[in-house]
């Protein structure tokens, strides 16, 4: 089998679960998008949670964690600047 062959046509070598966007949004295809094409369409898909204002598209817009993870005590990183001393003050 040809590599370059193989790769255009993933989905006559490659079972349907295995690909990576299974009944596309748009055209209820099963495709394998990479790379540019592959960040285009989950972008894609942010930005429609988003404009529907479903619960995932609320949580990705505010920067929360989407998936259920707790927040209280975990995920803090990047989020507080922390404290910072005054010029001049004494340690």
């Amino acid at each position: 089998v040809d590599i370059e062959n193989a790769i255009m046509n993933l989905n006559d070598y490659v079972p349907d679960w295995l690909l990576n966007r299974q009944k596309d949004y748009d055209t209820g295809e099963d495709i394998h998008p990479v790379s540019v094409e592959l960040k285009m369409t989950h972008d894609e898909d942010l930005n429609r949670m988003k404009k529907v204002k479903s619960y995932k598209g609320i949580r990705h817009a505010s920067g929360h964690k989407v998936r259920g993870q707790r927040t209280y005590s975990n995920g803090r990183k990047g989020l507080a600047l922390g404290v910072s001393r005054k010029k001049g003050a004494q340690t």
